[in-house]
This record gives C-alpha cells, sequence and structure tokens, in this order.
C-alpha cells in the first residue's frame, strides 16, 4: 500500500514538473513577433535580440516589420544592432543586410543612417559587400564616406 502511494506521489510529481516546465518554456518565433508588432514601442528591446537568435527568414521579416512599426529612434536602433545576428545566416541574410542598406541610404535620421552603417560594418560575412554597394551608389556623399570608413575598418587583402 505505501509502495503504491509513494509511487502515485511520484508521478503526480513528475507531471507537476513537466506542466511547470512547459508553462515557463521560452517564447516561440511567433509569439515574440506578435508580441513585439502588439506592444511596439512598449515592447521589451530584449525580444529582438531574441527573435533574431532564430536566424529564419521569418526572423528577418518580423525585425523588418516591428523595424517599420516603431515610432522611436531608439528602438529601431535597437532592431538594427538585432539584425547582425542574422549575418550568415543563410535564409536571413539577403533581406536583414538589404534593410540595413535602405536606412543607410535612405532614413532621413542621421543616427538611424549612422546605426545601420555601422551594423553593416560589424556583419562579416556579407557586411563589406554591402557597404560597397553603399560607397558606389548615387547616395549623399555624407553616407558614402560614412560606408567607406566603415568598409575600411573591416577591409582585409581582397579589397
Amino acid at each position: 500500500m505505501l509502495k503504491t502511494s509513494t509511487t502515485a506521489v511520484a508521478t503526480m510529481l513528475l507531471a507537476l514538473s513537466a506542466s511547470s516546465m512547459e508553462m515557463t518554456a521560452a517564447p516561440d518565433e511567433a509569439e515574440i513577433r506578435e508580441e513585439l508588432l502588439k506592444k511596439r514601442d512598449e515592447a521589451d528591446s530584449e525580444l529582438f535580440k531574441q527573435l533574431a537568435e532564430f536566424k529564419t527568414r521569418a526572423t528577418a521579416d518580423g525585425l523588418i516589420e516591428a523595424y517599420d512599426s516603431m515610432a522611436s529612434i531608439y528602438m529601431r536602433l535597437e532592431i538594427l544592432k538585432a539584425l547582425v545576428e542574422l549575418d550568415g545566416a543563410a535564409e536571413a541574410e539577403q533581406i536583414a543586410l538589404q534593410k540595413l542598406m535602405d536606412v543607410a541610404v535612405g532614413s532621413t535620421e542621421r543616427e538611424l543612417r549612422d546605426g545601420a552603417i555601422d551594423t553593416l560594418g560589424k556583419c562579416r560575412s556579407k557586411g563589406r559587400a554591402f557597404l560597397r554597394m553603399i560607397i558606389e551608389s548615387p547616395a549623399e556623399d555624407y553616407v558614402r564616406e560614412d560606408a567607406m570608413e566603415s568598409h575600411v575598418r573591416i577591409s582585409s587583402e581582397e579589397d
């Protein structure tokens, strides 16, 4: 009788432990995207880094969608910083670095342009190529000069 009660208690404890682990499990990619889009500028900026860890096309799309929905420069800069995590991620890299280049060339806010160029300068896989495209583009001279400085900082002998 005691053995049966002990087994039953142990089984209940295991079930409770498993259900509490499910409740504290890290949010998945879709949940993070949904929270970012729902809370927008009120969201915790750590969510950008958490989302970037998935390194998927959906991650890149989610970060870009969040960027476009943010009103504050601070939150947009935090998203730009998170995009560096997608450097080298096969399905997400191109779209992430293209967004960085678009911000560097097209943003009206100097802080965002500088943040995008700085982030491209941290992208070891294809950052140099995107900086080179900015340098060779018809962008404003100061944007191209900033891109050149960042490109020089990370250049190699093959450049």
